[in-house]
């Protein structure tokens, strides 16, 4: 593989990286010489994956943790079976599923919003505007993330780690 390859070939693996756990380890391989022991894992919902990078390709792998859990002996057929096995994150079924929960959600707002405006002109009582949006934003996010952790399983960061 020409250089430009591994460095294409890193670029997708590092993106990879960022959507499921993962992390950084130093691996001698015998054979092979020292600046090509960098080794990224990845934990996917099919099974951990690997790939060794040139120390000259590092800096796409910044951030990451340093990886702890052992190798589990796959190669490289079973590796990109297992790439091949990942089923869509968003496809048709989920993005309607999610335009639901967009409608519940906004249904949810709307009746809030309704009932609480509603409840304050008859008791004369008067909530900030500022913290009334801030409220309304709090209960839709919570409602996003109990639709996400119901999804996926977990919640997820921005990195797509636990």
């Amino acid at each position: 593989m020409s250089a430009d390859a591994y460095l294409e070939r890193n670029k997708v693996v590092a993106a990879l990286a960022k959507c499921f756990p993962s992390g950084i380890a130093r691996t001698a391989i015998e054979g092979w010489s020292d600046d090509w022991h960098g080794c990224v894992y990845i934990d996917l919902p099919t099974g951990q994956v690997s790939w060794h990078y040139h120390d000259s390709h590092a800096a796409l792998f910044e951030g990451l943790p340093p990886y702890t859990k052992p190798w589990d002996g796959h190669n490289t057929e079973e590796k990109y079976r297992r790439v091949a096995a990942l089923k869509p994150i968003y496809d048709a079924a989920l993005r309607e599923e999610l335009a639901q929960v967009k409608a519940e959600l906004l249904q949810e707002v709307e009746d809030e919003f309704r009932r609480t405006f509603t409840g304050l002109c008859v008791s004369h009582k008067w909530m900030p505007c500022s913290e009334f949006i801030q409220w309304l934003k709090a209960k839709a996010m919570m409602k996003a993330d109990t639709e996400n952790r119901k999804h996926f399983g977990v919640g997820l960061t921005a990195t797509g780690n636990e």
